[in-house]
């Protein structure tokens, strides 16, 4: 392949101009070989970025907790807006490097459509950088979509350029363009797309007038006593155990709610963290003190059919925080021993086994 205007330094690296692009020098390396270095520098620069900063955060973060009345209240209102912060920032840092990228590529296009070779050979090396245009807005597209496993990928498989495409078209046709209310009224805009949901909930899932007795008789029938030796079980502290078991026992692919902290955060930082959050833990799951923006979440529509045209034609699942889940995971583990006491022979939905 012949050697191209855009290169990198003799020790491998980019040379970049003032102006942070690679900077024309000429006669140097292929184009290919040349956007695979630069995209080794932009690894290498985001590798353990986040962890490193939150270690030498997190002691600043803990000397802050005697200002606020309980550890939950420092969690939420403290050191996730610090969280989100330092997640911005990186995020600003990797849209940069990526924007960055795509100028590059694009310059490569630029100068191999200028040479005069044949068309053949321009139309392979062309191919190969659309494809990495193509992989590089995929993988920014990931942080801000939901997408399940393509079933047609093996698992440790790479994705092709094929299947990126196929999960770009995928997920634009999810994109909910316009919708039909009650009234059969199309709506096209985003406010009216959003209030015909928010009416379609609130008619489903509001409030409705039961009366009082027929509630009480419903709270005392099958009433069953839990014995005193399952209370001091259910009732003790979380232990450091319990709670590390609980937290990695996931794949870490869960989606975070709307604090934008996964699984897969309390999993890579839990030697830096643990120690906070098992008094955090304990006092929310003693005291019952779990903030209200905790339990809020994020809806999802999800088509139940290939062409949906209303609101019912979707099904409504809610992302809630991780912490949220973890205390929920903590509390379904330690009733399903006593489940089979509590449970009607015959209740066997949501029953593990």
């Amino acid at each position: 392949m012949k050697p191209q205007n855009w290169c990198g330094n003799s020790d491998g690296s980019i040379h970049r101009s003032p102006g942070g692009m690679p900077a024309y020098n000429p006669g140097c390396t292929t184009a290919t070989t040349r956007s695979g270095k630069m995209e080794n520098e932009c690894k290498a620069t985001q590798g353990g970025t986040l962890k490193d900063q939150l270690q030498q955060e997190w002691p600043k973060w803990e000397n802050q907790r005697k200002k606020y009345s309980n550890s939950v209240t420092w969690w939420e209102s403290y050191v996730k807006k610090k969280n989100r912060y330092i997640f911005m920032t990186e995020g600003k840092e990797r849209a940069r490097d990526d924007k960055m990228m795509e100028n590059f590529y694009s310059t490569c296009i630029y100068d191999i459509l200028q040479e005069p070779t044949q068309p053949r050979e321009k139309s392979a090396r062309l191919r190969q950088l659309n494809a990495k245009i193509i992989r590089l807005y995929n993988k920014r597209l990931r942080a801000i979509t939901v997408d399940a496993r393509d079933p047609t990928i093996y698992q440790g498989e790479n994705p092709s350029l094929f299947h990126l495409t196929q999960g770009r078209k995928r997920r634009d046709a999810r994109i909910i363009i316009e919708i039909r209310g009650e009234n059969r009224n199309l709506q096209t805009t985003t406010r009216g797309i959003l209030n015909t949901f928010v009416g379609h909930m609130k008619r489903k899932y509001g409030p409705i007038q039961v009366d009082d007795e027929c509630v009480d008789q419903m709270m005392n029938a099958g009433h069953i006593r839990v014995a005193e030796t399952w209370g001091d079980i259910i009732d003790k502290p979380i232990t450091a155990e319990e709670l590390q078991t609980v937290v990695h026992r996931g794949t870490g692919n869960d989606m975070p709610g709307q604090d934008g902290m996964g699984m897969e955060f309390f999993k890579k930082n839990w030697s830096i963290i643990n120690d906070e959050m098992l008094i955090m833990f304990n006092h929310m799951y003693s005291t019952g003190n779990i903030r209200e923006q905790q339990k809020d979440g994020i809806v999802v529509c999800i088509p139940k059919t290939t062409a949906p045209k209303t609101p019912a034609d979707y099904r409504l699942i809610t992302l809630l925080n991780t912490d949220y889940k973890i205390l929920a995971r903590i509390v379904a583990s330690r009733l399903r021993p006593i489940l089979a006491e509590l449970l009607h022979p015959s209740q066997h939905g949501g029953v593990h086994g």
